[in-house]
Protein backbone atom coordinates (compact mmCIF):
# COMPACT_ATOMS: atom_id res chain seq x y z
CA UNK A 1 0.00 0.00 0.00
CA UNK A 2 1.53 3.55 -1.04
CA UNK A 3 0.77 5.28 2.73
CA UNK A 4 2.01 5.11 6.06
CA UNK A 5 -0.63 5.72 8.00
CA UNK A 6 -4.71 5.35 8.13
CA UNK A 7 -6.95 8.58 9.41
CA UNK A 8 -10.80 7.28 9.55
CA UNK A 9 -13.39 8.65 12.10
CA UNK A 10 -16.56 6.63 13.53
CA UNK A 11 -20.15 7.32 12.93
CA UNK A 12 -23.66 5.72 13.33
CA UNK A 13 -24.19 6.77 9.56
CA UNK A 14 -22.97 5.56 6.33
CA UNK A 15 -23.35 9.49 5.50
CA UNK A 16 -25.51 12.27 6.23
CA UNK A 17 -26.85 13.60 9.70
CA UNK A 18 -25.57 11.16 12.42
CA UNK A 19 -23.77 11.13 15.35
CA UNK A 20 -19.70 11.09 14.81
CA UNK A 21 -16.75 10.40 16.80
CA UNK A 22 -13.54 12.13 15.33
CA UNK A 23 -11.50 12.42 18.37
CA UNK A 24 -12.56 15.94 19.16
CA UNK A 25 -11.43 16.84 15.43
CA UNK A 26 -8.01 15.10 15.48
CA UNK A 27 -9.72 12.08 13.76
CA UNK A 28 -8.12 8.20 14.34
CA UNK A 29 -4.94 7.12 12.71
CA UNK A 30 -3.70 3.40 12.78
CA UNK A 31 -0.45 3.00 10.73
CA UNK A 32 -0.11 0.66 8.05
CA UNK A 33 2.25 -2.02 8.24
CA UNK A 34 4.81 -3.52 5.67
CA UNK A 35 4.46 0.42 4.37
CA UNK A 36 6.68 1.27 1.35
CA UNK A 37 6.71 4.90 2.10
CA UNK A 38 7.86 7.09 5.25
CA UNK A 39 5.61 10.09 6.51
CA UNK A 40 7.52 13.37 5.90
CA UNK A 41 8.76 15.07 8.85
CA UNK A 42 7.55 17.65 10.88
CA UNK A 43 8.99 20.85 10.96
CA UNK A 44 8.20 21.95 14.38
CA UNK A 45 8.95 25.50 16.41
CA UNK A 46 8.31 25.91 20.20
CA UNK A 47 7.81 29.91 20.79
CA UNK A 48 8.05 30.10 24.40
CA UNK A 49 9.13 32.06 27.98
CA UNK A 50 11.32 29.49 29.44
CA UNK A 51 13.36 26.66 28.56
CA UNK A 52 15.56 24.49 30.94
CA UNK A 53 18.21 24.41 31.21
CA UNK A 54 19.45 28.04 30.41
CA UNK A 55 15.74 29.68 31.67
CA UNK A 56 14.04 27.64 33.67
CA UNK A 57 11.44 29.13 36.50
CA UNK A 58 8.94 25.98 36.91
CA UNK A 59 7.05 23.31 34.69
CA UNK A 60 6.89 25.13 31.30
CA UNK A 61 10.84 25.31 30.93
CA UNK A 62 10.87 21.46 31.43
CA UNK A 63 8.05 20.87 29.24
CA UNK A 64 9.56 22.76 26.31
CA UNK A 65 13.11 20.75 26.94
CA UNK A 66 11.18 17.39 27.10
CA UNK A 67 8.76 18.13 24.52
CA UNK A 68 11.16 19.28 21.74
CA UNK A 69 13.70 16.23 22.70
CA UNK A 70 11.35 13.45 22.26
CA UNK A 71 10.08 15.14 19.11
CA UNK A 72 13.03 15.57 17.38
CA UNK A 73 13.72 11.73 18.28
CA UNK A 74 11.11 10.74 16.00
CA UNK A 75 12.98 11.78 13.30
CA UNK A 76 11.34 15.99 12.48
CA UNK A 77 13.04 19.11 12.78
CA UNK A 78 12.38 21.26 15.87
CA UNK A 79 13.67 24.74 16.77
CA UNK A 80 12.74 26.64 19.87
CA UNK A 81 12.82 30.22 20.13
CA UNK A 82 13.21 32.59 23.65
CA UNK A 83 14.12 35.95 24.43
CA UNK A 84 17.63 36.53 25.21
CA UNK A 85 17.78 37.41 28.74
CA UNK A 86 20.53 39.30 30.01
CA UNK A 87 21.73 36.85 32.03
CA UNK A 88 22.35 34.58 29.12
CA UNK A 89 25.69 36.31 28.65
CA UNK A 90 27.06 34.38 32.30
CA UNK A 91 25.80 31.23 30.78
CA UNK A 92 28.67 28.78 30.17
CA UNK A 93 26.22 26.58 27.76
CA UNK A 94 25.98 29.48 25.66
CA UNK A 95 29.54 29.96 24.79
CA UNK A 96 29.04 28.94 20.85
CA UNK A 97 26.25 31.66 20.40
CA UNK A 98 26.67 33.54 17.27
CA UNK A 99 24.41 35.88 15.54
CA UNK A 100 22.28 34.72 13.44
CA UNK A 101 19.97 38.17 11.90
CA UNK A 102 19.16 41.60 13.03
CA UNK A 103 16.13 44.10 11.85
CA UNK A 104 14.64 47.08 12.86
CA UNK A 105 11.06 46.15 14.21
CA UNK A 106 8.87 48.18 16.44
CA UNK A 107 10.75 51.30 17.14
CA UNK A 108 14.13 49.37 18.13
CA UNK A 109 17.14 47.12 16.59
CA UNK A 110 16.28 43.18 16.87
CA UNK A 111 18.99 40.87 17.04
CA UNK A 112 18.49 37.24 16.86
CA UNK A 113 21.18 34.99 18.05
CA UNK A 114 21.16 31.11 17.35
CA UNK A 115 23.26 28.15 19.62
CA UNK A 116 22.22 24.48 20.08
CA UNK A 117 21.04 23.60 23.56
CA UNK A 118 20.48 20.01 24.44
CA UNK A 119 20.96 18.98 20.95
CA UNK A 120 18.02 21.44 20.00
CA UNK A 121 18.58 24.57 17.39
CA UNK A 122 17.12 27.70 19.65
CA UNK A 123 17.29 31.72 18.50
CA UNK A 124 17.15 33.96 20.89
CA UNK A 125 15.64 37.48 20.92
CA UNK A 126 17.12 40.72 22.03
CA UNK A 127 15.19 43.58 21.02
CA UNK A 128 17.23 46.68 22.48
CA UNK A 129 14.55 48.72 24.41
CA UNK A 130 15.46 46.85 27.25
CA UNK A 131 12.47 44.60 27.75
CA UNK A 132 14.87 41.22 28.40
CA UNK A 133 17.72 43.29 30.62
CA UNK A 134 16.63 42.52 34.46
CA UNK A 135 18.04 39.49 35.66
CA UNK A 136 14.99 37.83 35.64
CA UNK A 137 12.16 36.01 33.52
CA UNK A 138 9.02 36.99 35.31
CA UNK A 139 10.01 40.69 36.35
CA UNK A 140 5.85 40.82 38.15
CA UNK A 141 5.62 44.41 36.56
CA UNK A 142 4.99 44.89 32.22
CA UNK A 143 5.45 41.19 31.41
CA UNK A 144 2.12 41.38 29.50
CA UNK A 145 3.98 44.13 27.54
CA UNK A 146 7.28 42.38 27.34
CA UNK A 147 6.12 39.25 26.33
CA UNK A 148 3.56 40.38 23.96
CA UNK A 149 6.24 42.63 22.14
CA UNK A 150 8.29 38.58 22.73
CA UNK A 151 5.57 37.21 20.15
CA UNK A 152 5.37 39.91 17.77
CA UNK A 153 8.88 39.95 16.95
CA UNK A 154 8.29 35.91 17.06
CA UNK A 155 6.32 36.36 14.04
CA UNK A 156 8.41 38.66 12.21
CA UNK A 157 10.93 36.29 12.87
CA UNK A 158 9.36 33.82 11.39
CA UNK A 159 8.07 34.87 7.90
CA UNK A 160 11.09 37.56 6.99
CA UNK A 161 13.94 36.20 8.90
CA UNK A 162 16.14 32.84 8.47
CA UNK A 163 13.89 30.79 10.76
CA UNK A 164 12.77 27.72 8.73
CA UNK A 165 9.34 28.74 8.74
CA UNK A 166 9.55 31.63 6.20
CA UNK A 167 12.85 30.89 4.65
CA UNK A 168 12.52 34.24 3.40
CA UNK A 169 8.87 34.53 2.55
CA UNK A 170 6.87 31.45 3.47
CA UNK A 171 5.88 28.36 1.53
CA UNK A 172 7.38 25.83 3.87
CA UNK A 173 5.33 23.42 5.17
CA UNK A 174 5.28 21.76 9.14
CA UNK A 175 3.61 22.35 12.58
CA UNK A 176 3.68 25.49 14.47
CA UNK A 177 3.79 24.56 18.14
CA UNK A 178 3.24 27.75 20.63
CA UNK A 179 3.93 27.14 24.45
CA UNK A 180 4.00 30.44 26.51
CA UNK A 181 3.38 31.63 30.18
CA UNK A 182 -0.17 32.26 31.56
CA UNK A 183 -0.19 35.91 30.75
CA UNK A 184 -3.56 36.64 28.73
CA UNK A 185 -1.89 38.90 26.41
CA UNK A 186 0.54 35.97 25.49
CA UNK A 187 -2.45 34.16 24.27
CA UNK A 188 -3.94 36.64 22.35
CA UNK A 189 -1.17 38.07 20.72
CA UNK A 190 -0.49 33.80 19.44
CA UNK A 191 -3.73 33.39 18.21
CA UNK A 192 -3.93 36.60 16.50
CA UNK A 193 -0.49 36.68 14.52
CA UNK A 194 0.54 33.03 14.54
CA UNK A 195 -2.86 31.33 13.78
CA UNK A 196 -3.86 28.69 11.06
CA UNK A 197 -5.71 31.03 9.79
CA UNK A 198 -2.86 33.66 9.67
CA UNK A 199 0.16 31.37 8.39
CA UNK A 200 -1.95 30.18 5.51
CA UNK A 201 -2.74 33.35 4.25
CA UNK A 202 0.79 34.65 4.57
CA UNK A 203 1.12 31.41 1.78
CA UNK A 204 2.84 29.07 4.38
CA UNK A 205 1.27 25.56 3.95
CA UNK A 206 1.67 24.58 8.01
CA UNK A 207 -0.19 20.91 8.77
CA UNK A 208 -1.34 21.88 12.25
CA UNK A 209 -0.95 25.26 14.56
CA UNK A 210 -1.45 24.43 18.31
CA UNK A 211 -1.35 27.20 21.73
CA UNK A 212 -1.02 25.85 24.95
CA UNK A 213 -1.38 28.21 27.46
CA UNK A 214 0.27 27.51 31.14
CA UNK A 215 -1.48 28.55 34.78
CA UNK A 216 -0.03 32.23 35.31
CA UNK A 217 1.83 32.95 38.38
CA UNK A 218 -0.19 34.08 41.25
CA UNK A 219 1.98 37.23 41.70
CA UNK A 220 0.86 38.36 38.28
CA UNK A 221 -2.68 37.72 36.61
CA UNK A 222 -4.42 35.55 38.99
CA UNK A 223 -7.62 33.76 37.85
CA UNK A 224 -7.34 35.35 34.56
CA UNK A 225 -6.77 31.89 32.36
CA UNK A 226 -7.36 28.43 32.94
CA UNK A 227 -4.49 25.96 33.85
CA UNK A 228 -4.44 25.09 30.27
CA UNK A 229 -6.00 25.56 27.41
CA UNK A 230 -4.76 24.13 23.71
CA UNK A 231 -6.33 24.61 20.36
CA UNK A 232 -5.51 22.97 17.69
CA UNK A 233 -6.05 23.69 14.17
CA UNK A 234 -5.49 21.49 11.13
Amino acid sequence: MDACMIDFVFSDVLEGDGTYDNRGGLDYHIPVENKKVKADPLHVVHIAVEMAPICKVGGLGDVVTSLSRAVKDMGNLVEVIVPRYSFFAASPLLGNTTLESEFDWGGTRIYVSTCVVEGLRCFFIEPKNGFFDGDYVYGGRGDDVRFDFFCKVCFWFCFYGNCFLGGGGGGGGGEVQCMVCGLLCCAESCIQHLSFDVLHAHKYACTHVSHTYHKPHSHTQPNTLSHTHTSIHT
